[in-house]
Parts: structure tokens; sequence; C-alpha cells
């Protein structure tokens, strides 16, 4: 499959109060959510990565209050890049950018999705930055 990135239009920035939630986390998720806010807010985690078909959508240049699962806001992040590719040509820099070993990626998703991810099936990789 050829790798490629689709790049979005920025939306005009909203104040804190019209920024969207950026959900992380759920009731009985065993802490994974709050050890995910806690990998961003250090720095270590700065992409997300789900299937090329859920229907969040982000654009570069946009920014989410990043919220736990109770619904208070930890920080307010920015896209910085959205990237489609083939789930075949995930590579360690983008493992990297999720904190993730490969193996945690595919056990993670697997789990998430109940299914296995065909090779050539398209994920999208969204970048974000930490803005306060």
């Amino acid at each position: 499959m050829v790798k490629y990135k689709r790049m979005f239009s920025v939306r005009q920035n909203r104040s804190n109060q019209e920024l969207l939630a950026y959900p992380v986390g759920w009731y009985g998720d065993s802490g994974l959510g709050e050890e995910l806010i806690l990998k961003i807010l250090a720095g270590r985690k700065t992409a997300t990565l789900g299937p090329a078909y859920d229907p969040h959508e982000s654009k570069v240049g946009e920014r989410f209050r990043l919220v736990d699962k109770a619904g208070r806001q930890r920080a307010v992040i920015r896209i910085t890049n959205v990237e489609f590719l083939a789930w075949e040509d995930l590579s360690q820099e983008h493992a990297d950018r999720l904190d993730l070993t490969f193996d945690q990626i595919r056990t993670y998703f697997e789990k998430y999705l109940a299914r296995q991810f065909r090779p050539d099936e398209e994920i999208r990789i969204t970048s974000f930055e930490v803005v306060k």
C-alpha cells in the first residue's frame, strides 16, 4: 500500500470555554486513562492512533480541552499533524510518539476494536502538543 499524508485546513481558535473536549480514559479502564494523561503532560506521548474510519477527524491547528474520565480539564492540546497510513506501515517513529511498543500497540488496538487490524487497513495518527 502507498504511504501518504492528508493534511487538513486550520480551524479558527476558540476560547477555552468553546473548545471541544478530548476525553482520555473511561470508567473501568484500570487506570489506563490517567496513565495516558500523565504521559501527555510529561511530553512522552505526543500522538494518538485509531482506525481511519473513526468519525473524530481533528484538523491541524485545532485545539481541544484534554479531559479525564470525570470530565476535569487537565490541559489544552493543539493538533500538529494528521497522517493516514496502512497498519503495516506503522514505524518505530510512530510508536515512539505514542510512547508504546509495537506489541503494546497491537494489544491495545485489538482489544479496543475486538479484532485484529488487516495489514493494509488504513489508520490515522493524530499528533498534538500541550499548549497549556
